[in-house]
């Protein structure tokens, strides 16, 4: 027996076949709210640091992590050979202009000398 409903048509499931691509491809943006941002920098002076990726801040973070909780330790099969961190240089971000600080020279009092005295 032949269907009627219209969810069974060609053209609804087309709809329904771009509507779940678009939301696989909403949430799988790797650039989205919950991702990662375009181009990561260490903020400067007077602002706290956000969320930052483990892989913007080592090239090997899940090995040196491993290597932090002993994982592979008791492994008598191979030899483990110690992680060592290779770093990512990421460049400062200032937020606003700061203005150069001026300093007074020393103040120095010479403790000798008295204002005149007139009789």
């Amino acid at each position: 027996m032949a269907s009627t409903r219209n969810k069974n048509s060609i053209l609804n499931y087309n709809v329904e076949k771009k509507k779940n691509e678009n939301t696989l491809n909403y949430n799988n943006y790797l650039h989205s709210q919950h991702g990662e941002a375009h181009v990561t920098f260490l903020p400067d002076f007077g602002v706290n640091p956000g969320s930052i990726p483990r892989n913007k801040l080592k090239h090997n973070s899940v090995d040196v992590e491993s290597d932090l909780r002993g994982i592979q330790s008791t492994n008598l099969e191979t030899q483990h050979i110690p992680e060592t961190p290779s770093n990512v240089n990421m460049g400062f971000l200032a937020f606003y202009k700061t203005q150069p600080l001026y300093m007074p020279e020393d103040f120095f009092v010479m403790n000798r000398e008295r204002p005149m005295k007139l009789n």
